[in-house]
C-alpha cells in the first residue's frame, strides 16, 4: 500500500525534478517560481544578484588578492558599498567585506592578461628552479624569455575619447610629478623615475608652446598650476625639489599600480597634443647639428629649446582673423542691418574678449629674466616661458642658459635674499613672488612692494572660489577687480573694542539708532491689499520630522558659516592692529628676543633725560596696547 500511495503522489513513477527548471504546464516556458503560489528561492534578485563580495570574485576568477587588486586598478573597477549590505552579503553580517559589482567581474573575467598573469607566475617558479639548481646558463636564457604586457588597450577601453582623456588627466599628472622627484631606490627603479620625469618635461614644454597656463600658486606642498586645454581646465601639483622620503606606511606597490597605467595613458596624451601643435614626437631639436635626435630629460627641462615642427606646419600655423564689415546701426527701416549690427556688436565683444586673452598670454613678452641661483630654476623658467618672457641663469645652475648676468638688456633680476652685492640701475631686482602674483593679477603688478628685503604682501590663492556670505580678504577682492571678475558685495563689518577686556560676544548684534525723518502721511490702503503674513515656524512645525530635521541642519550650518566668518573678521582687525602698533613704535617682526636677556639697570625716572623718558613712556604704552590685543584674541570662540 506504501509503494502504491508514492507512485500514485508522484504522478504514476515520473521522476521529481524539482522547482528549479521545471516548465509549468498551463504556460509553457515559464518557470514555476514566476507563478503565483510557488514559492521564490532566496538572493536571487535585488542587492544579493546586483553585488558580489570580494571572496566569492576571487573564487569566481580563480584568483590571489594581489592579482585581483592589480587587475581592478587598471581596469578602473573599484569597490561599491550597496544600499544593504547584509542582503548583498546573502544574509550574513557584512563585517568588513568588500562588495563589486557583478558585472565588473563579469568584465574582468574577459581580460587578455588573466593569461599574462598566469605566463608570469610560470616564469617565476622556473626562475626559482633554476636558481636551485645553479643554471647560469639557463637563467641568462630564461630571463630573455620574460613575458610583457603592455596596456594600450586600457587606455582605448577606458577613454573612447581624448576628451574623457584629459578630463582624467590630474590625477596622472599628480602622480607622474610626484614620481619624478623621488630617488631611484629597489622599491622605486630608476627606470620608473627616468621616464616620469621626461613625461613631466614633456608636458611642461607643450604648455608652454601653447601658452594654456593660467592660474599659479606656491603652497607648502609644492607648486600648483592650471592649464586649459581644448577647453578642459586641467590642474596639478608639482612638489618641492627636494629629497623626498619616503614613508614606511605608504603602500608603494599600489601607488606603483597606478603609476603603471598613469605613464601608458600620459604617453598617449602628449602625442596627441605634440600632433595638434605639429611638433615631431619624441621632441627633437630644430636647426642644430643634433636635430632628428630625442633631447635628453636635463636638457629639455631648460625650456629654452626650439623643438623641431613638422614639414605642414608653416600652414596650419596661421591664426583666425575675425572679419569685421561695417553696418549702418541708424537705419531702423533695413531689418537685415539691424540683424547684421547686433551680429557685429557679437562679434566686437567676441574680438576683445580674444585680444584681452591675447595680451595676457603675452604677459611677459618683451622682457629678460635672470634667476638668481637661490631662485628654483625649473619653476619660474617655466611660468615666464609660458607668459612670453626671457629667461636665463648661470651656467652652474644647470644646461639651456642663454645669456649671462652680466647682460646690459635684463630687465628683471629674481633673488630671493636682502640685498645682492652687485646691483645694477638698469634692471629691477624683485622677489620671486611678484611673477606668481602678476600672472594670477593678469597684469604687472608695481614692483616696490617686492623689492629685495620687504615684508611681503599676503600671497593669496587663486584657485579659491567663494560662495555668497563667505568671508574674502581685501587682497583677494584686489585681485579679483584686477582680473576684471565681479567682486562679492561684503559691506558687514565687526567692531572690536581692544580696550574693554570682557567683550561681549560677537553674535549678539548691537541696536542701531532709527533715524526719524519728516515726511508726509501715506493714505491708509485696504486689508485686502495688504500682503498676507505667514509664520514661517508654525509652517515648519507642521512638516514631518525627517522635514523638520534638514531645515533645522540647514540653519545650524546657516549660522556655524556666519560664526566662521566673523572670527575671521576678528582675527584680521587683531593683525591689522599689531601691525599698526608695530609700524607706530618702531618694532620690527624680525627682532626676537634673545633667550638670556642681560639685566638693564631701572634708573629713576628723574635721572633719565627726556628722550629717554619719551621712549619708555612709548614703550610703556606699546606694551598696553599689545596686551589689549592680545586679550581680544584669547577670547573664547564664537558661540554657534
Amino acid at each position: 500500500i506504501l509503494l502504491l500511495n508514492r507512485v500514485v503522489m508522484r504522478g504514476h513513477g515520473k521522476c521529481d525534478k524539482g522547482l528549479k527548471g521545471r516548465k509549468n504546464p498551463k504556460k509553457p516556458g515559464v518557470p514555476d517560481y514566476m507563478v503565483k503560489g510557488i514559492r521564490k528561492k532566496k538572493f536571487q534578485t535585488g542587492e544579493a544578484k546586483k553585488f558580489i563580495n570580494r571572496t566569492r570574485a576571487l573564487r569566481k576568477l580563480n584568483m590571489n588578492v594581489h592579482d585581483f587588486r592589480k587587475l581592478a586598478i587598471l581596469k578602473g573597477i573599484y569597490p561599491i558599498v550597496p544600499n544593504n549590505p547584509t542582503q548583498a552579503n546573502h544574509g550574513k553580517n557584512p563585517g568588513t567585506q568588500v562588495f563589486y559589482l557583478a558585472k565588473d567581474i563579469n568584465f574582468i573575467n574577459q581580460e587578455p592578461l588573466l593569461k599574462k598573469f598566469e605566463e608570469q607566475k610560470k616564469f617565476v617558479k622556473k626562475i626559482k628552479r633554476l636558481y636551485g639548481r645553479r643554471d647560469q646558463w639557463g637563467l641568462k636564457k630564461a630571463r630573455m624569455m620574460k613575458p610583457k604586457y603592455t596596456l594600450d588597450h586600457l587606455v582605448y577601453e577606458r577613454y573612447p575619447s581624448f576628451e574623457a582623456a584629459l578630463e582624467d588627466l590630474d590625477d596622472a599628472l599628480c602622480g607622474i610629478f610626484l614620481f619624478a622627484t623621488f630617488p631611484a631606490t629597489a622599491d622605486v627603479e630608476h627606470k620608473i623615475v627616468h621616464m616620469c620625469r621626461r613625461l613631466a618635461v614633456e608636458f611642461l614644454n607643450y604648455v608652454i608652446y601653447s601658452r594654456s597656463l593660467t592660474k599659479v600658486f606656491i603652497s607648502i606642498k609644492g607648486y600648483y598650476y592650471e592649464a586649459e586645454i581644448m577647453g578642459k581646465k586641467i590642474v596639478w601639483l608639482q612638489p618641492h625639489m627636494f629629497t623626498q622620503h619616503i614613508p614606511d606606511l605608504v603602500d608603494l606597490e599600489t601607488m606603483r599600480t597606478f603609476l603603471e597605467f598613469y605613464v601608458t595613458l600620459c604617453g598617449f596624451v602628449n602625442f596627441r597634443l605634440f600632433q595638434s601643435l605639429n611638433l615631431v614626437y619624441p621632441p627633437q631639436i630644430m636647426k642644430t647639428d643634433s636635430a632628428g635626435e630625442p633631447i635628453d630629460a636635463d636638457y629639455l627641462s631648460a625650456f629654452n629649446v626650439d623643438l623641431a615642427k613638422k614639414a605642414d606646419a608653416a600652414a596650419s600655423g596661421e591664426e583666425v582673423q575675425i572679419d569685421e564689415f561695417p553696418v549702418d546701426e541708424n537705419d531702423e527701416e533695413n531689418e537685415l542691418s539691424a540683424g547684421n549690427a547686433a551680429v557685429q556688436r557679437a562679434l566686437r565683444a567676441n574680438k576683445e574678449t580674444q585680444d584681452k586673452e591675447e595680451k595676457f598670454k603675452n604677459l611677459f613678452k618683451g622682457l629678460k629674466f635672470f634667476i638668481s641661483r637661490e631662485v628654483p630654476r625649473e619653476q619660474f623658467a617655466f611660468v615666464i616661458r609660458a607668459f612670453g618672457g626671457e629667461v636665463s641663469w648661470t651656467e652652474f645652475q644647470g644646461p639651456g642658459s642663454t645669456f649671462k648676468e652680466d647682460d646690459e638688456s635684463i630687465t628683471h633680476q629674481i633673488i630671493d635674499r636682502d640685498s645682492h652685492p652687485n646691483m645694477k640701475l638698469s634692471r629691477y631686482y624683485i622677489q620671486p613672488q611678484w611673477i606668481f602674483d602678476s600672472i594670477n593679477s593678469h597684469r604687472l603688478l608695481p614692483m616696490e612692494p617686492y623689492y629685495p628685503g620687504k615684508v611681503l604682501p599676503p600671497h593669496v590663492s587663486p584657485f579659491q572660489e567663494e560662495n555668497p556670505g563667505d568671508y574674502i580678504p581685501k587682497e583677494k577682492k584686489e585681485m579679483m577687480k584686477l582680473r576684471g571678475e565681479e567682486v562679492p558685495d561684503d559691506t558687514e563689518d565687526v567692531d572690536v573694542d581692544f580696550e574693554d577686556e570682557t567683550l561681549a560676544p560677537l553674535t549678539e548684534e548691537t541696536p542701531k539708532p532709527k533715524l526719524v525723518t519728516p515726511g508726509s502721511k501715506k493714505p491708509v490702503r485696504d486689508a485686502a491689499e495688504f500682503p498676507r503674513k505667514v509664520d514661517k515656524e508654525m509652517l515648519v512645525a507642521q512638516l514631518p520630522q525627517s522635514r523638520r530635521r534638514l531645515i533645522q541642519k540647514n540653519k545650524e550650518q546657516i549660522q556655524s558659516k556666519q560664526d566662521a566668518v566673523k572670527k575671521l573678521k576678528v582675527r584680521r582687525k587683531i593683525a591689522e592692529k599689531e601691525k599698526e602698533l608695530d609700524a607706530k613704535y618702531g618694532v620690527r617682526k624680525s627682532e626676537k628676543p634673545s633667550k638670556n636677556p642681560k639685566p638693564t639697570p631701572q634708573l629713576p625716572p628723574e635721572k633719565l633725560s627726556n628722550a629717554a623718558r619719551m621712549q619708555a613712556l612709548m614703550e610703556e604704552q606699546y606694551q598696553k596696547e599689545k596686551l589689549a590685543a592680545r586679550k581680544t584674541r584669547s577670547k573664547k570662540s564664537v558661540p554657534s
